[in-house]
């Protein structure tokens, strides 16, 4: 009988065990998410530090912009992708 105790606590203990490694992935996951969200944000805001030192309809300038919508698109993609992880967290399984 306490073997079987035994084995059922340490059984637990494991899923415990593989339940906190899940939660670390996710949040690695969602901090990785959140930087490459970071650094585009800086990507965008450098573009049109850039852009307004140039002449207003230079082909440099106009490459900068296109470079920058595409980087907002990007960036607004990724920031729904963290709301909607904030909003709906993925389920916890029950120990």
């Amino acid at each position: 009988m306490l073997v079987l105790l035994f084995h059922k606590e340490r059984e637990r203990e494991r899923e415990r065990e593989r339940e906190r490694e899940r939660e670390e992935k996710e949040m690695d996951s969602w901090l990785k998410e959140f930087q490459e969200a970071l650094q585009l944000a800086d990507d965008i805001e450098a573009g049109v530090e850039e852009r307004n030192k140039l002449p207003a309809h230079s082909s440099e300038g106009t490459r900068i912009v296109s470079a920058s919508r595409r980087k907002l698109t990007r960036l607004n993609t990724k920031l729904d992708r963290l709301d909607s992880l904030l909003q709906n967290p993925p389920l916890r399984t029950s120990l």
